[in-house]
């Protein structure tokens, strides 16, 4: 299980760690039609990215939450969408569908809703130019897809002509093909379908046996009609395929609601087609324009999966894995199994006090699933064999890195060696990365390498590597030697935030690092400082503040020895808004998050988490909750996004 307890330093790797996977694992998706994770582990690595950027308020320029499916693929033709297609937000539980149900039924008492199936196909969107069709386009990022008309028209369930009243209009719906049809080699219908329409040679996709099915409709002159109309028009009056559940539409109640779920999801295992959950929709055009969107989502929708697999395999061995903070970890090394799409060999054993509870063995059968773990779960042992049938439950005392004895610590055990070879890669490897350091070249592959051969044991070091230590590694020639120590001397001059950040002060984050170089001139000055003083730091917690004190107690030999090398620089505070104490809320239609941040931090403003007494605006975008409350009760400066531009400006007090 994931900690909850994550200082603001993991929280941020993690965030951005979470970054790279997903648009990752979207690019596998998207563009190559060949994903490695499920939907299930997507959704949950999506959805803690989500909760991570709620809590840190960082939302990176390239995070997929600020984007829509993924970029077109090389040898098609970008066609941009006249509509934006935009994703769905996703419930794991009936308990998420009736909090929203709920929400949407106290502003609209008369609101009606469908549900419809969800397919788990490929997006398409057809084009038609006073009833003929003349484009035809995948999802891709939601803005710009690919133009695949020719592909689309060799699928003989999308008409190439609209029957009676001949509009120009908008066709969405889903590319899909039979179980019955699936070709040898493909693990599911998802990627053949995919596979088939975004082949560069529409032969190749008129061989393949798919089927499209409508689900939306929207006439280019913006004329708008209820949903359950819609379908209608689709099926009776243009004559496409529409594939409805029984009793979906004129759901007034979330007990009617409740019962078109179960009927579905019982249903499910019988189509032909893939389906992986329910569509719920409202279905008054009116109310749909009154709730309108966010960046990435309707808010008059709601994708409401299904609940994870559950499988059988055998636990093959557990490895052991050393985290940052020096936490270790059992992982399960599976027989390989086939799970909601993919090929499963690893799942957590979250901790050994969780592994004993559950019994777990080697060599003996596991139940393991998918649902909202980074990585699958097992669930315990097949009760239906005897105990005595597997070998002893696997447990260490000692640091399978380094051999240090391990501490426990509640249900964890954690290595607290200092120099142990995993946390040492994880220091240098944080200390180099982007938001640190930003020193290319240096992979954990190399320095791996570099820390074996003792070339670098302090961080230091990193500044004492010369082109005849480099020479002698594997795939390091003149060109790759000359580029990494560009970077490593790019690197000698460093905002001093940045620098502050990349010591890894453990509970010390990119803010707080920012909050420590905004308040003192030099390393010596922080040094100084005890935990009271430091306490008194907008947003410093006790906690935080005696990591600092303890981080330089511990490791001041070491940061003496790096900052011989560096020049620090501090960004000088000035600008309209100096002195003020911002704090932002709610979705905001012009900016990120981040983006927001670095225009009040350019103008001289400090930016909160929470809003207090002490706390001088609060900016508000859609969606604000409890922090508008208080911004009201502490009688705190509100500005609309409305009025940002002004604010920014040079509005000040």
């Amino acid at each position: 299980m994931r900690n909850v307890q994550k200082s603001s330093t993991k929280r941020e790797e993690r965030l951005r760690e979470l970054v790279g996977l997903i648009n990752k694992y979207n690019h596998e998706y998207y563009v190559m039609d060949a994903p490695s994770v499920s939907d299930d582990e997507w959704d949950a690595l999506y959805k803690e990215l989500q909760e991570l950027e709620r809590e840190t308020g960082i939302i990176l320029p390239d995070s997929p939450t600020q984007k829509v499916g993924g970029a077109v693929k090389k040898g098609f033709r970008k066609h941009k969408h006249l509509f934006p297609l935009l994703s769905l937000d996703k419930a794991q539980s009936v308990d998420e569908v009736r909090k929203w149900f709920d929400g949407i039924k106290s502003e609209f008492p008369d609101a009606e809703f469908c549900a419809t199936y969800k397919f788990d196909g490929i997006r398409l969107v057809l084009t038609y130019d006073k009833g003929t069709l003349v484009k035809a386009a995948t999802r891709g990022d939601g803005k710009v897809g690919e133009d695949v008309t020719e592909q689309a028209k060799t699928i003989t369930s999308i008409p190439k002509e609209l029957g009676k009243w001949k509009a120009s209009v908008e066709i969405g719906g889903e590319v899909m093909m039979s179980k019955a049809n699936l070709p040898e080699g493909f693990k599911n219908t998802r990627n053949a379908a995919a596979g088939a329409v975004r082949n560069i040679d529409p032969s190749v996709t008129a061989r393949q046996k798919l089927d499209f099915f409508a689900y939306e409709l929207n006439f280019i002159d913006g004329m708008e009609m209820k949903y359950v109309l819609a379908m209608k028009v689709l099926e009776r009056d243009y004559g496409f395929r529409t594939m409805l559940p029984r009793n979906w539409k004129g759901i007034k109640t979330f007990e009617e609601l409740e019962r078109v779920l179960v009927e579905i999801t019982a249903e499910r295992d019988t189509f032909d087609y893939d389906i992986d959950g329910v569509v719920i929709s409202l279905d008054e055009p009116i109310y749909r324009a009154e709730l309108g969107t966010t960046i990435k989502f309707p808010r008059w929708a709601m994708a409401y999966k299904f609940e994870a697999e559950v499988v059988t395999t055998k636990l093959l061995n557990i490895v052991w894995q050393v985290g940052r903070s020096g936490k270790v970890t059992p992982v399960a090394i599976l027989e390989p199994v086939e799970l909601c799409g993919a090929t499963v060999t690893r799942a957590t054993l979250n901790n050994y006090g969780d592994m004993a509870r559950k019994g777990v063995r080697v060599g003996g059968d596991v139940v393991v699933r998918r649902s909202n773990d980074v990585i699958p779960e097992v669930l315990g042992i097949v009760p239906e064999i005897p105990r005595d049938a597997r070998n002893d439950i696997v447990d260490i005392n000692e640091c399978p890195s380094c051999g240090t004895g391990l501490e426990v610590v509640g249900a964890n055990k954690f290595c607290k060696n200092q120099n142990c070879g995993a946390r040492v890669l994880e220091k240098f490897s944080h200390f180099v990365s982007r938001d640190c350091m930003n020193i290319e070249g240096l992979s954990d592959k190399t320095l791996e390498v570099l820390i074996s051969k003792g070339f670098i044991k302090r961080l230091g070091d990193i500044y004492r590597i010369t082109a005849s230590e480099l020479m002698g590694l594997e795939g390091f020639k003149d060109k790759k030697i000359n580029n990494l120590l560009d970077s490593i001397e790019k690197s000698k001059n460093v905002d001093f935030a940045r620098f502050i950040n990349a010591l890894g002060i453990p509970n010390v984050g990119k803010k707080a690092s920012a909050t420590l170089a905004s308040n003192f001139a030099s390393m010596e000055e922080i040094r100084q400082k005890m935990a009271k003083q430091l306490i008194e730091l907008d947003e410093f917690g006790e906690v935080m503040a005696q990591s600092v004190v303890e981080f330089f107690k511990v490791n001041r030999e070491e940061v003496d020895d790096l900052v011989q090398f560096l020049e620090l620089e501090h960004k000088k505070r000035e600008g309209v808004l100096l002195g003020l104490k911002v704090c932002v809320t709610g979705t905001l239609a012009g900016y990120t998050r981040s983006q927001l941040a670095k225009a009040l931090e350019e103008l001289g403003a400090s930016v909160v988490d929470g809003v207090s007494k002490t706390t001088d605006v609060l900016i508000v975008g859609e969606g604000a909750g409890s922090k508008l409350e208080k911004a009201r009760k502490f009688g705190v400066r509100i500005v609309e996004e409305s009025g940002l531009v002004g604010f920014l400006g040079g509005v000040s007090k």
